[in-house]
């Protein structure tokens, strides 16, 4: 199914004909080299791997991070206030139904408190799969020989009303530079209801959801190797030029339950 082709409405239509309920959905991350000669889908089997649930959110670095909110306003998305995470960076966020995407930033006081963001070019930056245990999904992957690192747990404060709390997060993230389109990690949510809250998931541009990205590299037999040793051959289904994987949708609440549009953001990242 070609995203660049197809309109929104004509996907939701192919999953759900692809899919009878309850069962998994076909989610794909498209990886291509830059003549397009050669592509692969990506995704996941949840069904083999439970604690691994598909995207979880994408990451957008910005320098100018009270700029970029008010260009993301401009644009019709509610964002949440900003956010301070106890890793020194800043974030604004756009909350979708069950996913979400990062704007990312460093306080201009502390420009150096993470090096993988400073060294970082603006622009989508990570792409994230959601993990429901962290340390298991780590050893698995440690296990294939993924060069991830160990878990990391961070959090912000995030006020809802009068009440406080620790928007609580632990992650796995691959070795810098493994990747050949930006950064690859997983992220477990301790407080899902800390990220997920109604009126941060309305917005006035009716985006709902983001289901998949598109990435462009120059070496697609490295980038297979490496999503392999991430998401294990058993989330794999290899095809002429590729391969597929399924994944099956989060358990996180979503705004709508009664009908399903989708919204996607692709951009181009050569290796």
């Amino acid at each position: 199914f070609d995203l660049s082709r197809q309109s929104v409405r004509e996907l939701n239509a192919f999953l759900h004909e692809r899919e009878p309920a309850g069962t998994s959905e076909s989610l794909v991350v498209e990886v291509a080299n830059p003549n397009g000669m050669h592509s692969l889908a990506v995704g996941l089997n949840a069904r083999m791997r439970p604690h691994i649930q598909g995207i979880d959110h994408a990451v957008i670095l910005v320098r100018d991070l009270e700029k970029s909110q008010r260009a993301y306003q401009r644009m019709g998305f509610t964002l949440t206030p900003r956010g301070f995470h106890t890793l020194g960076s800043i974030n604004h966020l756009v909350v979708l139904g069950r996913t979400y995407v990062e704007l990312l930033g460093l306080p201009p006081e502390t420009p150096d408190a993470r090096p993988e963001i400073r060294d970082a070019p603006d622009g989508l930056d990570a792409l994230v799969f959601r993990s429901h245990d962290a340390e298991a999904t780590r050893s698995e992957a440690a296990a294939r020989g993924a060069p991830v690192g160990p878990v990391q747990q961070f959090s912000r404060p995030v006020a809802i009303g009068v009440d406080s709390r620790d928007a609580v997060f632990r992650t796995v993230r691959t070795a810098p530079g493994c990747a050949q389109a930006g950064r690859l990690y997983f992220c477990e949510h301790l407080t899902p209801q800390l990220v997920w809250h109604g009126p941060w998931q309305s917005h006035p541009n009716g985006a709902l959801e983001l289901v998949g990205a598109r990435v462009r590299v120059a070496d697609v037999a490295r980038e297979e190797r490496l999503y392999g040793s991430l998401l294990g051959d058993a989330a794999i289904e290899r095809r002429a030029g590729g391969f597929t994987a399924h994944a099956i949708r989060s358990n996180y609440p979503a705004r709508s339950t009664s009908w399903r549009s989708w919204w996607t953001r692709d951009r181009d990242r050569r290796g």
